[in-house]
């Protein structure tokens, strides 16, 4: 087999280097990748850490990574915890199949910084910032993925593009389905 050991590697490069756009990594990466098969059905797996760690950018914080590249199925599989400060942590666990342009992420949230949806809601909304606690799915084709699940919101604020007017929210439920996301009964500020 084969270790590599990892030392404040720019994600955001290696990423630009692999022309894999769909969702943007970046931080420096530290830690260990290996494979234990240097036949063409390599599998390699990886434990890292990532500091700065940014999701669409987004700042989530250092992020705790145990990934695994299943070269047979053209998917990597990510079980991972990002953290910003003392108060919040963020949990991602699924799959990214390159081989069939599909995305499957399961996202359990507590305070986690909102920015990493501007990427996602950006036709429509503008400079999305702050803090969501609950269960986000993001799912789909590379090009064209859902968002599901409810979060509730410490804080949100948010400009919607035809107003351009800056609004609040505090302490509301958002209700993320394919295509839409629901504020029921909000009060903006």
């Amino acid at each position: 087999g084969l270790v590599a050991h990892l030392n404040e590697i720019d994600l955001g490069y290696v990423f630009d280097i692999l022309n894999f756009h769909p969702v943007e990594f970046d931080g420096k990466a530290s830690g260990i990748v290996r494979t234990n098969n240097l036949s063409e059905d390599k599998d390699v797996n990886a434990r890292l850490i990532v500091n700065n760690f940014k999701f669409n950018t987004g700042d989530m914080g250092t992020l705790l990574l145990d990934g695994k590249w299943s070269n047979h199925n053209k998917t990597v599989y990510l079980d991972a915890k990002s953290q910003q400060t003392k108060e919040d942590s963020t949990f991602i666990n699924g799959f990214v199949d390159v081989g069939n342009n599909q995305i499957n992420m399961n996202f359990t949230s507590m305070k986690t910084n909102l920015q990493f949806l501007n990427e996602y809601l950006s036709g429509f909304i503008a400079n999305l910032s702050g803090r969501c606690t609950g269960q986000l799915k993001l799912y789909g084709p590379l090009n064209a993925m859902n968002l599901e699940g409810r979060e509730s919101v410490d804080e949100l604020g948010f400009k919607p593009k035809v107003l351009n007017v800056t609004y609040h929210i505090t302490n509301d439920s958002v209700i993320f389905t394919p295509g839409r996301f629901i504020l029921q009964n909000i009060t903006l500020k």
